[in-house]
């Protein structure tokens, strides 16, 4: 009748599977009734089976790229979401801009940042133990290795890789030195689990806007700026050029001024020195005249020879005239 079951007197020891959890009745105590989960058939077989399957899953992702499904091989990058790729392999993918599915939240370089991770002193290719291999990279504080089954994080501002266990203990003031700047929001959990996913999303949106936000306050800061330095230029070029228009009005005003004095001065002199040499040079002609004919007949014709050339040359013409 769908899993009912009526009472039954508690002497009797009895035990009903319902809806596979094992119920038992126990006599003479008062009829106790258990169901815990330790009796339910199988369970403890499906618990180990789930563990060891996270546990694999959790250490095939710190070996292996989540866009091209490759072994990681140094330099290893990692998104907000603590997901793992090969560098080389993810930045090819966004300048084809083929990115798989499981990157699809990649969507620029500024969404990876590359990692900083310390190599394992007891890995080597050849100590595989129960068929697994012992992990890449550890923990340089904790030495705890980085395989799945110890919370690791990525400093998003640094790109160093600490174990959770050494960032507890220390305390985030203690690694700034070697391992920083950062803060408790620039810590990215690398590989978390399906329960950790939503936790760690909500943490990538968060991050996202901030960035946003102050790259807007950024532009709206640099555009005051240029704003002001555009109004303090326009200023100072009225600012040059009214003074250059006063220093060219002192200018003229000078060159003026000296030369009406100049001209007041130096030209009356000018004028009564090319006059007092005009009548020296008179006397001068005068006095060779009256000494030397040669001298006279540069400045004066001979009235007499002249009339004798015209006389002369009106014969010529004449006679030439009379020939022709």
């Amino acid at each position: 009748d769908g899993g009912t079951f009526a009472a039954l007197p508690v002497a009797f020891r009895t035990v009903f599977y319902f809806d596979n959890v094992v119920i038992t009745i126990m006599g003479g105590d008062g009829g106790t009734f258990a169901v815990k989960r330790a009796y339910v058939r199988g369970a403890k077989t499906e618990e180990k089976e789930e563990s060891k399957n996270l546990k694999q899953q959790q250490l095939l992702r710190t070996r292996l790229c989540t866009h091209s499904g490759e072994s990681l091989r140094v330099p290893i990058s990692c998104c907000e979401l603590g997901n793992l790729y090969n560098t080389e392999s993810i930045i090819s993918a966004l300048l084809d801009k083929k990115v798989s599915a499981a990157a699809s939240h990649v969507r620029n370089m500024k969404d990876l940042k590359q990692l900083k991770l310390f190599p394992n002193p007891n890995y080597s290719p050849d100590d595989e133990v129960d068929g697994e291999l012992p992990a890449m990279f550890s923990c340089p504080i904790t030495k705890m290795e980085f395989n799945g089954n110890h919370p690791f994080v990525a400093i998003w501002s640094t790109g160093y890789v600490l174990s959770e266990k050494a960032i507890k203990e220390l305390g985030i003031e203690a690694l700034q030195s070697e391992y920083g700047p950062f803060q408790a929001e620039d810590l990215v959990k690398l590989i978390p689990t399906q329960f950790e996913l939503e936790a760690q999303t909500a943490q990538m949106v968060q991050r996202r806007n901030k960035r946003k936000a102050e790259k807007a306050s950024k532009k709206e800061h640099r555009s005051t700026e240029e704003a002001g330095d555009a109004d303090v230029s326009q200023k100072e070029k009225r600012k040059r050029k009214h003074t250059e228009g006063e220093e060219g009005a002192n200018g003229k005003n000078k060159l003026a001024s000296s030369t009406s004095a100049d001209g007041s001065s130096g030209g009356v002199s000018s004028i009564s020195k090319s006059a007092s040499l005009v009548k020296s040079a008179a006397s001068v002609i005068k006095d060779q005249e009256q000494h030397s004919t040669v001298f006279k007949g540069l400045f004066h014709k001979d009235k007499e020879k002249d009339k004798h050339d015209r006389d002369l040359f009106m014969s010529v013409a004449g006679i030439r005239y009379t020939l022709g």
